[in-house]
């Protein structure tokens, strides 16, 4: 019932870490719960309104995780991260170099999964399929990573160098023409499915978006069906984005 691989989680055997929405999440409620022992790990029960069944308590402050390359965090990561903990999220990163089924049953167990710009492409497309699938919303930063994750075709490139985007989606809590650029660099861009939640284009009547979303059951860019809660994307080059500027549907 919605649990991710047999993996070490910590413990003296390997277990599967119950996702997001499992019904064994906070199952185990009154006096059973309230004198139940910690889990094989050492972690006590209950971390929330309930105890989980199985070897292992979820902790149910909500988690981000952050997939980085050479354990890099970089400016704009680190300004998400911290809008993150403002929001009391616990942020974790996971380098790219310890892709694998622990990594990706950690990314699974995940409220948000944030893929930095920093990630090297020859690292995360041996797992992309397991990335395509994860039932958690996910938010990239890397570009070139939002064809593999069908969420845009291959992208183009703007000719001009700017700072500012347009929002054309006022639920985002901005509007109008906003600066998120440090420095003036050109934009990527690539097209978006049918489905897409367009949240901010290029300068621009019918500018191409680069920040845009998609649902969970929506049809991607390739024909292929979000998994997870959400899919969200960010064409900007984020070396230089300030993301305390985005949009929060973003």
């Amino acid at each position: 019932p919605m649990l991710g691989p047999l993996s070490p989680n910590g413990g003296n055997t390997p277990t599967r870490i119950p996702l997001k929405g499992s019904p064994l999440l906070g199952a185990v409620t009154g006096p059973v719960c309230d004198t139940a022992g910690p889990d094989q790990r050492g972690i006590s029960r209950p971390q929330g309104p309930g105890c989980e069944v199985g070897a292992l308590e979820e902790n149910e402050i909500p988690t981000a995780v952050m997939l980085v390359g050479r354990d890099q965090l970089l400016a704009p990561d680190m300004v998400l991260r911290d809008w993150l903990e403002g929001r009391d999220y616990v942020v974790e990163a996971v380098d790219d170099d310890d892709l694998g089924p622990a990594a990706i049953a950690q990314l699974a167990a995940a409220d948000l999964v944030v893929m930095s710009s920093s990630v090297r492409l020859d690292k995360v497309r041996p797992f992309i399929s397991e990335l395509r699938d994860l039932p958690v919303p996910i938010l990239t930063m890397e570009g070139y990573l939002t064809d593999d994750l069908g969420l845009a075709t291959k992208s183009g490139e703007t000719k001009k160098t700017t700072r500012q985007v347009d929002i054309v989606d006022v639920a985002s809590g901005l509007s109008g023409r906003v600066t998120v650029m440090t420095n003036k660099n050109k934009l990527s861009f690539g097209i978006v499915g049918g489905d897409a939640h367009v949240i901010a284009t290029v300068k621009g009547v019918g500018a191409p978006p680069v920040v845009f979303s998609y649902g969970s059951g929506e049809e991607l860019a390739d024909g292929s069906v979000a998994a997870g809660p959400d899919r969200k994307s960010t064409r900007l080059n984020s070396s230089h984005t300030d993301i305390s500027r985005m949009p929060s549907s973003a």
